[in-house]
């Protein structure tokens, strides 16, 4: 019970010292009641006889004073008198030098260009007086060229006005510590703008995305369109669905991964824009080196459609795992064309699709020249068994009794019409 105690107690006093809003106010309360105390003590101590003559004229013209006794006066008669208000310089002096020096040091250490904004910082972070205010609209910190805002500079305490459409996140030196959205919200001492994100749906392009073909040709893919915006639900492809209540639904998880699992160049913490398109630009470069050219610009009937297949890339769970890690919804992408980067590869294609097509010209014209030989050839046996069947009818009919001569005239006027008909086939061949 005892440890209980003394916990609440060293509560009480970090609360008291390091607290905002209230305990602001209750720290102005004390440093004033302290300046008073001491300046009525040595008033005391030092003024009595004008403390004294005070206290009479009070009670000659406040008459109910005359039935107080004079020590309920003392503090009020004191400040009647120029000798006990001078006792307030040394109090109040060693405070305005103590904001003055502790305005330098913070001026220093933050690098500000003005003394004057590090004293309202101090004045602000101790007693809770004129917060600094900071506009967050469309995705940005609302602040005019040159102004200097404490908020934006070193951070809480202060309040930030969130406009709808817009989430904050808030981080202190060991970690993120909350995540805002659509009000007006206190931000306490420590707490500094880690970043800002707008809820409306994004749309970028990627004029053109080069890499080099699983055999070694150099193609780019052109006029790349996507919109995205920060991820709503709690898993991939999960949408929150936007109503009149809730216009705009976010993921604090989402906005913690849009924060912290950028990549980082020579060039410092890349944009959460950058990084969409940078996730956008390595898919389409894997996609172009596991695939051949043809494949991607010249697909066979048989093929896959190469910008279908790098569309379904695109949404399938890995890929959309890819884009959560980033704290990105991708809601849809127009891949564009692909173009091949050398010139020549187009030339080259062109004579092979003519060297092609020549080829199967000649083929089909020899195909066509062979069978037409092979039907004259065939016609012409055909008119020579038809010729020879002929001489046989003729001999049968004649009869083999008959005169040697007569058979022997039959055979010759026969022959004689064969050589004719193969004559006459072959100057048609020539002339043909």
């Amino acid at each position: 019970m005892i440890q209980s105690g003394l916990w609440q107690i060293a509560h009480l006093v970090h609360t008291f010292f390091f607290g905002d809003q209230i305990w602001g106010r209750i720290r102005l309360a004390v440093v004033i009641l302290i300046g008073w105390l001491y300046a009525m003590i040595f008033s005391l101590i030092f003024e009595r006889a004008a403390i004294t003559s005070a206290i009479v004229t009070l009670q000659t013209f406040f008459y109910p004073a005359e039935y107080l006794p004079d020590p309920l006066l003392y503090p009020i008669a004191w400040m009647l008198t120029s000798q006990g208000l001078r006792h307030l310089i040394i109090p109040f002096g060693a405070l305005l030098l103590t904001l003055l020096v502790g305005a330098r040091y913070i001026q220093d250490m933050y690098n500000l260009n003005s003394l004057r904004l590090s004293l309202h910082y101090l004045v602000a972070s101790i007693f809770a007086i004129d917060y600094p205010q900071l506009i967050i609209e469309e995705g940005k910190k609302k602040l005019a060229e040159g102004e200097e805002n404490l908020i934006d500079l070193i951070g809480g305490p202060g309040y930030i006005m969130i406009k709808p459409g817009n989430i904050v996140l808030l981080e202190r030196l060991r970690g993120p510590s909350n995540v805002k959205a659509e009000g007006r919200h206190f931000i306490t001492r420590w707490e500094k703008i880690k970043e800002i994100a707008s809820l409306d749906d994004q749309q970028d392009h990627i004029d053109a995305v080069k890499a080099t073909t699983n055999d070694g040709i150099e193609i780019e893919v052109q006029n790349v369109v996507f919109r995205y915006r920060l991820r709503t639900g709690t898993k991939p492809g999960d949408y929150a669905e936007r109503t009149p209540e809730n216009p705009y639904p976010y993921s604090i998880e989402a906005m913690r991964n849009m924060a912290y699992n950028r990549p980082v160049s020579e060039q410092g913490l890349t944009e959460w824009k950058r990084s969409v398109s940078g996730a956008i630009y390595g898919i389409l470069s894997d996609f172009i080196a596991r695939h051949p050219l043809d494949q991607l610009t010249s697909p066979g009937p048989f093929d896959a459609n190469p910008v279908a297949k790098l569309l379904n890339q695109f949404y399938s769970k890995g890929v959309r795992e890819r884009f959560r890690e980033i704290g990105v919804d991708l809601l849809w992408v127009d891949v564009g064309h692909f173009h091949v980067v050398p010139e020549d590869i187009e030339q080259q294609r062109l004579f092979t699709w003519k060297t092609m097509w020549t080829g199967n010209a000649k083929l089909d014209r020899a195909y066509g020249e062979a069978r037409r030989v092979a039907m004259q050839e065939l016609g012409r046996a055909e008119a020579q068994a038809e010729l020879l069947m002929t001489i046989v009818n003729s001999l049968n009919q004649s009869g083999l009794s008959s005169d040697p001569a007569n058979i022997r005239r039959i055979i010759l006027a026969r022959i004689t019409q064969v050589l004719e008909a193969l004559s006459q086939g072959q100057k048609k061949d020539g002339k043909a």
